[in-house]
């Protein structure tokens, strides 16, 4: 199902190789029948229905699993669709929390402590740092939000050096991720693997100013 996407049936696992089969032929399985299921287009997982008996499955039994398959990548797709717009409902209600504390004329650090903490609500992350390039290759805590309390003060300023996300980010404008903070380097790596962060994400922001304004 896997290769081909398409129903499959095996109706004797005496002989076929792999691990799957192996693991079928030590719990007795002697035949097997099962269905992809395509989620709005890709293979999300499948379905298989098994048999001890020595008459292996029947031949309708493709035709039943797949009205089953049909069924659950209708659950998993209505489910997927759910979470995503709650998690839009969610990222909508604190853009307007922070937008109206910017219209009230909210600080820049009331501002900044609103981004992070909203930010970190939305992720369901444990910390979030917001950090502002400097000229000269450094980045200042703006506001700094942790479950355990642990923070940086506003206003510390950390190099930008080594192999690390904001490095990447000011090297390229784009987002990056790393996955095994071991693998990073820098200042602010070892910044990072002090509070025990064992990944990463970071995107970089544009401001823009006009005179007068």
């Amino acid at each position: 199902m896997h290769r081909t996407g398409v129903p499959a049936r095996f109706d004797d696992y005496a002989n076929a190789p792999g691990t799957i089969a192996a693991l079928a032929r030590d719990v007795g399985i002697r035949s097997a029948v099962g269905g992809p299921i395509v989620v709005e287009g890709r293979l999300w997982g499948a379905m298989v229905a098994l048999s001890r008996q020595v008459e292996p499955l029947p031949v309708e039994a493709e035709s039943h699993i797949v009205e089953f398959t049909e069924l659950v990548a209708t659950a998993i797709s209505n489910a997927e669709a759910r979470a995503k717009l709650r998690l839009l409902a969610e990222e909508q209600a604190a853009l307007r929390r922070v937008a109206t504390l910017v219209a009230r004329g909210g600080s820049p650090k009331d501002v900044f402590d609103a981004v992070a903490t909203e930010a970190a609500a939305v992720l369901g992350v444990e910390r979030v740092v917001l950090l502002r390039y400097e000229p000269d290759s450094h980045v200042t805590v703006l506001a700094h939000r942790t479950q355990d309390g642990n923070t940086i003060p506003v206003g510390t300023r950390v190099p930008v050096e080594g192999e690390n996300v904001p490095a990447a980010v000011l090297r390229t404008g784009r987002p990056a991720r790393i996955d095994k903070m071991e693998r990073a380097t820098g200042p602010v790596a070892e910044l990072s693997k002090d509070w025990g962060v064992r990944s990463t994400a970071v995107c970089r922001s544009w401001s823009m100013a006009r005179s007068g304004e």
